[in-house]
């Protein structure tokens, strides 16, 4: 429990602000998750699903089965499809939770008119379309004991999982490897574990 504990903090706290703060996800919307096998989009697609979203889910292909375990109603994969013209103008609310934002011009096309992107990527509005734009960035609303509180309980009731990839232990060499595996595309979380 503490292993998990550890990797969901951040990831958890940014998801829930995601759809609650940045996008505002309510029952019966269509929902987006770009980057869906990711720490923040995994999480943000669970969250969604607690509130009665359908959800949307575009990951790498192989990542279809476990993706669509966590609940998504449809999975897309970007690696097999183009997901901008398989679900343009699909999501009342998308979250694009990429690494950097990957595919932002994309969002636009995927959202329909009048809906809300949150993204982890730095883009403007569009001037032929209208959307909202919300950058996912540090917030004091929620607080984050309000958000891990929130957390927990999913937790606890058994509507959130997380995938930790690699433990490594508390060291240089641990360290090092963990910023390698970071660098490059992973699935899961990295947690750095100190000796007992």
């Amino acid at each position: 429990m503490p292993t998990t504990a550890a990797a969901l903090i951040t990831p958890g706290i940014t998801a829930y602000r995601a759809i609650t703060t940045f996008s505002h996800v309510t029952a019966g919307q269509t929902v987006i998750v770009k980057g869906a096998s990711g720490g923040v989009g995994a999480l943000a697609l669970q969250m969604a699903v607690d509130r009665g979203a359908h959800v949307i889910a575009i990951a790498h292909s192989r990542n279809e089965a476990a993706v669509t375990a966590l609940g998504a109603s449809e999975f897309v994969a970007y690696d097999q499809l183009t997901p901008s013209s398989v679900l343009a103008d699909r999501a009342d609310v998308l979250i694009n939770a990429a690494m950097n934002g990957a595919g932002s011009d994309d969002d636009i096309v995927m959202t329909k008119p009048g809906g809300v992107i949150a993204t982890v990527a730095h883009n403007t509005p569009p001037a032929n379309k209208q959307v909202t734009i919300n950058h996912i960035h540090p917030s004091s609303t929620p607080t984050d004991a309000e958000a891990l509180a929130v957390i927990m309980d999913l937790l606890k009731d058994g509507k959130l999982a997380i995938n930790i990839t690699s433990q490594l232990p508390f060291s240089a060499t641990g360290l090092k490897q963990g910023n390698e595996i970071l660098e490059q595309s992973h699935d899961g979380r990295v947690v750095i574990l100190m000796d007992r």
